[in-house]
C-alpha cells in the first residue's frame, strides 16, 4: 500500500467523523428540550444511573483527571456553550479516547515506517486531544455574539409589549416564543428553573452567567433591582436600550478611528512601494539609459 492509498484512506474518515457529528448534533437538538422537561420528573437521577459501562469507565480514569479547578472551568465553559448535558469528566474522556484512536490509525496507515508513524501519529493525537477544547471555546463566542446582536431588538419588544400592559414575565415569555434565537433560548431555560420553584431573580442571574456578555448582565441586574425597587419596568427597559444605543455609537467612532492606524501598515507595506516604482521607475530607466552612453 503505498503512501497515496493510505492518505487516501485517511481522508476517508474526515466525512465519515463530519456525518457523525451532524447526525449526533442534530439529535441532541432533538432531545435538548426533553432533557429540561425531565428535570422536574423524580426518576431522572435513577434514568441517568443506568449507564453503568460509563460510570465504570470515569471511574477508573478518575486518578489521571486533573484538578477540581481545572474540571470546573470545563463545566463552567460547557455550561456558557449550551452542552451542559455533558459532564468535564466526560469531555476528558472523548478527548483522550479520539486522541488514542486516531494514534491507532495513524501508526496502522503509516506501519512499519517508524519516523512517518510517530510524526503523524504524534501530530494527528494532540490535534485530536486540542480539538474539543477549541470547537467548545468557538461555539462560546458564537453564542455570546448572537446574544449581543440579539438583546437591543429583544429590550425593544420586552419595554413595547410592557406598555401594552403585558406583565414582566409574559412579556419576554411572549417574545421569546414569537423570536428564535439564543436569548429566547436561554429566557425558555429560566422560565424552566422558576417553574420548578427558583426565585426568578436567581433564575435571570444564572442566565447571564451562562452568557456571560457584558449588556445582559447590566439587563439583568436592572431588572432584579426594579423588581426589588418597584421602579416601572418599562422605563429600566427603554434606558438600557438608550445605554447599549450609546454604546454601539461610541464603539463605531472608536473602530474608524483605529481604521486609520490600521491602514498604515499595508500603505507602507504594499501601496507605497508599488506607487515609487510607477511614479520613478521610467525617469530611473531614462537617466540609466543616458549614463550609460
Amino acid at each position: 500500500m503505498d503512501i497515496y492509498m493510505k492518505f487516501g484512506i485517511l481522508c476517508g474518515f474526515i466525512p465519515l467523523f463530519y456525518f457523525s457529528y451532524l447526525i449526533s448534533h442534530k439529535r441532541e437538538k432533538q432531545k435538548q428540550l426533553e432533557e429540561y422537561m425531565q428535570l422536574n420528573n423524580p426518576n431522572f437521577q435513577e434514568k441517568k444511573d443506568k449507564n453503568k459501562l460509563k460510570d465504570l469507565v470515569l471511574k477508573l480514569i478518575q486518578p489521571i483527571m486533573p484538578s477540581k479547578v481545572v474540571l470546573e472551568r470545563m463545566q463552567i465553559n460547557l455550561l456558557r456553550a449550551n452542552l451542559n448535558r455533558f459532564t468535564a469528566e466526560e469531555v476528558y474522556l472523548f478527548r483522550w479516547a479520539t486522541a488514542f484512536i486516531t494514534v491507532v490509525i495513524m501508526f496502522t496507515l503509516f506501519f512499519p515506517d517508524i519516523e512517518l508513524m510517530l510524526f503523524f501519529g504524534g501530530s494527528a493525537g494532540m490535534l485530536f486531544y486540542l480539538l474539543p477544547p477549541f470547537l467548545i471555546k468557538r461555539k462560546i463566542i458564537t453564542r455570546q455574539k448572537k446574544a449581543q446582536r440579539e438583546v437591543l431588538d429583544f429590550i425593544d419588544l420586552v419595554a413595547n409589549s410592557i406598555e401594552a400592559g403585558l406583565e414582566l414575565t409574559n412579556a419576554i415569555d411572549k417574545v421569546t416564543r414569537e423570536i428564535p434565537g439564543v436569548l429566547s433560548e436561554e429566557f425558555q431555560i429560566a422560565f424552566s428553573e422558576v417553574a420548578l420553584n427558583r426565585r426568578r431573580a436567581e433564575a435571570f442571574k444564572s442566565l447571564a452567567e451562562r452568557l456571560d456578555v457584558e449588556d445582559i448582565t447590566l439587563l439583568v441586574d436592572a431588572i432584579n433591582q426594579a423588581d426589588q425597587t418597584g421602579v416601572p419596568m418599562a422605563k429600566v427597559l427603554k434606558d438600557q436600550a438608550t445605554r447599549i444605543r450609546q454604546k454601539y455609537k461610541t464603539n463605531a467612532l472608536r473602530m474608524a478611528q483605529a481604521a486609520t492606524i490600521k491602514m498604515l501598515a499595508p500603505l507602507f507595506l504594499f501601496i507605497l512601494p508599488a506607487l515609487i516604482i510607477v511614479v520613478l521607475g521610467p525617469p530611473a530607466i531614462g537617466i540609466s539609459q543616458q549614463l550609460a552612453f
